[in-house]
Order: structure tokens, then C-alpha cells, then sequence
């Protein structure tokens, strides 16, 4: 990787960080607003600092180049950035978010199929079982129970069932990309550092999207203002991570 892309790396980095504390504190700060008409308002500087973090964030995922673990792997991450940016468009665009969900769903049907790639491959050659992996068969009796519980809370709150059976079906494919994550994780078919930023975006994204269902499903109050407050912190650090994921660390002192 040459200094000018590292430079640019670190610049992209700083300014999401930067932004995202801006629009953070923003956020919390309603919280102390008096008025209760203004606590559910955001600032137009809060919708423009959150769209920023997805552009930049989609930009680290053009820029990777020949610095990628592969050139096939680096446009899948493409696809799935471009599919991310069209369903946050059609969240603000549309009244109802049916658009913007499915568009998120084949988001996470590519980052499945992309972090899913070599898994059986990696079985065969190795010759190991991920259920026989403790820490993956308790993390997928988690995944089972939150699914659950979350059935079982939104059922009650969402009073548009189709919308219910849509956030159900988003959650499974949700859950399916984090467990294909952590699988790519324990059968190490990634290098360890992307890896590791896979696992901890898409636990991430799953964070997010949970706090996008309760805010949704939560008559306005300032429960549903804090689980909207919620939503971001978590939002950027998994587009951001997962950006890096299509970095090979190897080539950073090269």
C-alpha cells in the first residue's frame, strides 16, 4: 500500500470519528431538551453528519484496490455498499420502510455468501465441524433465544403485522450473517484481523437493527428517543469495520 492511500485511510477514519461524536452528542442532547415536541427532531446537521458516514465509509470500500484480500472479494464488498447506500436513501425517501429493509436484506445476503465463501471449502480441507465448537453452538442458542424474545416483544408492539413478519424475516437473515461471521471467525477462511472486524461489525449491525425495530415499534417517548439515540453508535462502527474487512493488513507496510 502506498503513503498516499495510507494517508487517506487515516484521514477517512479520523474524519468518521470526529463526525460521529458530533452527531452523538447531538443526539443524547435532546434528552435535556424541555419541549417535547423538539426532543424528537433532529438537526438537519445530524441527518447530513450520518449521511457523510455512510459515503465515507463506502468510499474506504473503492479505494481498497489492489491492497484487497482479493479482487473478487473486493466486489462483493462493493455491491453490498452499493445496496446499503440505496436502502438508507429509500428509509428517508419512502413513508414506509418495506423498500429499505428488503434492500438491506440483500445487503446481508451478500456480506452471507461473501463471509460465507471458503467455509464448506475450509471444513473439507481441515476436516472440522463448527458445531462441535462450544463457543459457536452457544452462540447460536443466543442467537436462537434473542430471536425469540424479540418475536415475541415486536409481536405485541408492532400493530402492522405485515410489518412484523417482515422485520421477522430480516432478523433471521440478520442472525444468519452474524453466525456466518463468527463461523468464518473459529474456521479462520479470513486473516485474523478481518476476521475479527467482520465479527465485530456484524454483531454491530445486528445492535443497530435491533434499536431500529424498537424505535419503530415504540410509540414516541423518551424510551423510543433513546433507542434512536442508540441506533448510530452502533451503525457506524459496523459499516466502518466491515469497510476495513476488505483491507489486507499485509500490505500496510509495504
Amino acid at each position: 500500500m502506498n503513503k498516499s492511500k495510507y494517508r487517506a485511510i487515516l484521514i477517512i477514519l479520523s474524519l468518521i470519528i470526529f463526525i460521529s461524536g458530533t452527531y452523538i452528542s447531538l443526539d443524547w442532547a435532546r434528552l435535556f431538551v424541555i419541549k417535547e415536541e423538539l426532543k424528537h427532531n433532529n438537526l438537519l446537521y445530524t441527518y447530513i453528519a450520518k449521511s457523510l458516514i455512510v459515503i465515507l465509509s463506502t468510499i474506504l470500500v473503492f479505494i481498497i484496490g489492489k491492497d484487497g484480500l482479493n479482487p473478487k472479494d473486493t466486489k462483493r464488498l462493493k455491491f453490498i455498499y452499493i445496496f446499503i447506500i440505496l436502502a438508507d436513501i429509500s428509509l428517508v425517501i419512502f413513508e414506509k420502510p418495506y423498500i429499505g429493509i428488503f434492500l438491506f436484506a440483500v445487503a446481508q445476503l451478500g456480506l452471507i455468501f461473501r463471509n460465507g465463501k471458503g467455509i464448506f471449502e475450509k471444513y473439507k480441507v481441515d476436516n472440522l465441524c463448527i458445531l462441535k465448537e462450544n463457543l459457536f453452538v452457544n452462540i447460536l442458542l443466543f442467537i436462537i433465544l434473542f430471536i425469540l424474545i424479540m418475536v415475541i416483544i415486536m409481536k405485541d408492539l408492532l400493530r402492522n403485522k405485515n410489518l412484523f413478519y417482515v422485520f421477522l424475516f430480516y432478523a433471521i437473515l440478520l442472525s444468519i450473517s452474524l453466525l456466518t461471521a463468527i463461523a468464518n471467525l473459529l474456521l479462520k477462511v479470513f486473516p485474523r484481523p478481518n476476521s475479527i472486524l467482520i465479527t465485530i461489525g456484524m454483531l454491530s449491525f445486528l445492535l443497530c437493527d435491533l434499536n431500529v425495530g424498537f424505535t419503530m415499534a415504540l410509540e414516541t417517548s423518551t424510551i423510543s428517543l433513546i433507542t434512536d439515540s442508540i441506533i448510530w453508535i452502533f451503525y457506524a462502527p459496523a459499516l466502518t469495520l466491515i469497510a476495513l474487512s476488505g483491507f489486507n493488513f499485509s500490505k500496510l507496510k509495504a
